[in-house]
């Protein structure tokens, strides 16, 4: 295949790179995404050697796969501690694994916003519902936000007010709002008041710079999917040191507590390439300039499509 090294961005690119039909203009990554032709070839020679010999496959030469590539990601996204680390098939699952395994006393509350994304939002709502005396509340982010410190100030008297929140779900980047959040600054309020973390990462690799260890949370997930080039049904779910004996994976197996690892990996019968695509994904991603060269790109054409619209419409 071509070097990647001073690929140009554009048409180009996404003719030598991508399987995309030539008419169309993919521009919901913040959905699905789209795989380079090298990572989706990678993935189909992990799967021919899965058919030849499946139960040697499953049985023996997963756990390989899973280590080397979770190593590549805590790497990429600055996590000492590789065990603090699993795959999961999207964020939404993540997110899902540690509601659903927290313990909550009566009277508590799991905390989102007006801007929560859907699908969490609803899953909040849900477990608010059947865990009993458990409430689920939406901070409400008044729009257009003048200063980070507005939505800062807004947790910080929440919480002062109200001494029960068990958890606070925050976006790293509200979706489809796109605002992005303080969330180093919230995780620091919250740990002033006892409160825990999960921070909603779903468009974050691939955008941001991570240092999950440096941010403080308790709690991240992150789709590798949306930004990042990796197969569909690849995502991260970070539980911090102290938590990792809290976590469980949501169909329970064989491995129950035997550790979050042991139990995020083997939960029943089901397709890892996308996991073990990681390191394929990350490997494209810094070949054609890494962060530098993609953020530089896309914040030229956000500023250019941003004034024909504003053009068109006649608004500012």
């Amino acid at each position: 295949m071509q070097d990647l090294e001073n690929v140009e961005f554009g048409a180009s690119l996404k003719k030598q790179e991508f399987l995309l039909k030539e008419k169309c203009v993919h521009l919901n990554h913040g959905s699905y995404g789209t795989v380079p032709r090298r990572v989706y070839e990678y993935r189909l020679t992990i799967l021919k050697e899965q058919e030849e010999n499946p139960d040697f496959w499953y049985r023996k030469i997963i756990q390989k796969y899973w280590n080397d590539s979770k190593a590549a990601l805590c790497k990429f996204v600055n996590v000492k501690h590789t065990d603090c680390m699993v795959f999961v098939e999207n964020a939404t699952t993540g997110t899902s694994a540690v509601l659903k395994s927290l313990k909550f006393l009566k009277g508590d509350i799991i905390l989102g916003t007006n801007l929560t994304y859907q699908g969490v939002k609803n899953l909040v709502q849900y477990v608010g519902e059947t865990r009993e005396g458990v409430e689920s509340r939406f901070l409400e982010i008044t729009l257009p936000i003048k200063t980070k410190d507005d939505i800062i100030n807004l947790y910080r008297d929440y919480l002062k007010n109200n001494k029960n929140v068990k958890i606070a779900v925050i976006d790293y980047i509200t979706s489809p709002s796109a605002i992005l959040m303080p969330v180093k600054e919230i995780i620091e309020v919250c740990r002033q008041h006892g409160v825990l973390t999960l921070i909603d990462g779903a468009h974050s690799p691939g955008q941001i710079e991570l240092n999950l260890d440096e941010l403080g949370a308790d709690f991240f997930v992150g789709n590798l999917h949306k930004w990042l080039f990796a197969p569909r049904g690849c995502a991260i779910l970070y539980v911090a040191k102290q938590h990792t004996d809290k976590i469980h994976v949501l169909n329970s197996s064989w491995h129950l507590y035997e550790g979050l690892n042991a139990e995020f990996i083997n939960n029943g019968t089901r397709d890892h390439t996308p996991f073990f695509c990681a390191q394929a994904s990350l490997n494209f991603f810094e070949s054609i300039g890494g962060f530098e060269k993609v953020y530089g790109y896309n914040k030229k054409l956000i500023r250019e499509g941003s004034d024909y619209l504003m053009k068109l419409w006649g608004t500012d």
